[in-house]
């Protein structure tokens, strides 16, 4: 199969339905890591893909694949006994050795240069190298190391489960904490020296972290409350971040249902972290990696082998239902997944002057009917997903997902 083109994502042909978990560049080729034995490269921006060798085994989950001065570095995690295994590459890929085993859950590893590099641990312990290829250094810290960055080559901070951020001046020899309101943080970017943002959740939503003084203080704002959720049966997700400047950003996650179904999301500001809007893409699962290649390419990872081209130059376009929050109604669909007929029922006082509105992944509207409770055609609808809104006085008071097969 070729490459798919989706208005401004291209979706590049993977050799594999393992979920990419992160992605890398080496000036223009993308290293490309599978949860579970896949290996892959791209010396030609995704035009075409050549498996490497993996290698751990399949029964191993891999992690954050990093390209520093020419050397790749991957992270793989046995799930139990629980084993961490650092390997290093100065071949581009085509061999590896491993430079560090511990034993524990490791959930984050960040490397900032070829001599210094953190591991973060589930039990408060994480690793930090001050000579990658000989010793490892071992610190102790209150909560799960899940997040790090450094702006420069001495200042620093890490982020734990437990809410608590560590800051360093000297290049991680000492260490001082700050209070932060959210957990199982996922990135952090440095704006600046004095601009700090960082993606955690809070309450089983995404949650937005900043600093606009040095790392002295932290808050942070729910993306949930800036979003038009269908109801309150969805949740926003996100596991990266990428902000070209202060105020204009992306988190690339999930728009979760409570069924455990998801959609691929981009979640985009523009006025420094206050609001966010959710662009929903054409996928299901999780967008997992995003890597800036210039100011026109960009590259996403997610599940089910999702990489994604995008053209940044086309403007996003976004999923707004304009939900009526005030009103309460429940109204079902049956059978879903669908083939050719579904019938709708609504509580009978919704009944009257009540619409059908047929909504793609996009937003795209594709179709509007007047309601009725009799089986109905969706002969309309191409194999796929959409959102079902019920409409009264062009508001949405309800929306539900329907498959069709």
């Amino acid at each position: 199969m070729g490459k798919l083109t989706y208005g401004q994502f291209t979706k590049i042909p993977l050799n594999t339905v393992e979920d990419i978990h992160d992605i890398a560049l080496d000036e223009d080729t993308i290293v490309i890591l599978g949860k579970r034995d896949y290996l892959a490269k791209s010396y030609d921006l995704g035009e075409s893909v050549v498996e490497l060798n993996c290698p751990v085994p399949a029964y191993r989950a891999n992690y954050d694949i990093q390209v520093v001065d020419g050397q790749y570095y991957f992270y793989s995690q046995r799930s139990f006994p629980y084993n961490a295994k650092i390997l290093k590459s100065s071949t581009k890929g085509q061999s590896w050795t491993e430079i560090l085993q511990a034993d524990g859950l490791f959930p984050h590893l960040e490397m900032y240069d070829t001599t210094l590099g953190i591991l973060g641990g589930i039990t408060g312990v994480f690793l930090i190298a001050d000579s990658i290829d000989t010793q490892w250094e071992i610190d102790d810290f209150s909560g799960n190391v899940s997040a790090s960055q450094f702006y420069n080559d001495s200042i620093g901070i890490l982020m734990s489960i437990s809410g608590v951020a560590y800051v360093t001046e000297d290049r991680g020899q000492n260490w001082e904490w700050r209070n932060c309101n959210a957990t199982n943080y996922y990135q952090i970017q440095y704006i600046n020296q004095d601009t700090i943002y960082a993606l955690g959740s809070l309450n089983s939503d995404a949650t937005f972290v900043y600093s606009f003084d040095g790392n002295s203080s932290f808050q942070n704002r729910d993306i949930e409350n800036n979003t038009p959720h269908p109801d309150s049966s969805y949740s926003t997700f996100g596991n990266d971040m990428w902000f070209e400047n202060a105020q204009h950003g992306y988190i690339f996650g999930a728009y979760r249902h409570v069924s455990d179904f998801k959609y691929a999301c981009i979640y985009e500001t523009n006025d420094y972290g206050v609001t966010w809007r959710p662009h929903l893409l054409n996928y299901s699962g999780e967008l997992r990696s995003f890597k800036n290649l210039n100011d026109s390419i960009g590259f996403i990872s997610g599940d089910n082998g999702l990489l994604l081209k995008w053209d940044k130059t086309v403007p996003l376009s976004y999923f707004n239902l304009n939900i009526d929050k005030n009103k309460k109604s429940n109204f079902s669909i049956f059978p879903n997944p669908a083939h050719e007929t579904i019938k709708i029922d609504v509580p009978i006082s919704l009944q009257e002057n009540m619409a059908l509105v047929f909504y793609d992944l996009t937003g795209k509207k594709i179709a509007e009917l007047p309601y009725s409770n009799q089986v109905m055609s969706i002969d309309f609808l191409k194999s796929g997903i959409y959102l079902v809104s019920l409409k009264s006085d062009e508001k949405v008071i309800k929306s539900s997902k329907l498959v069709k097969y």
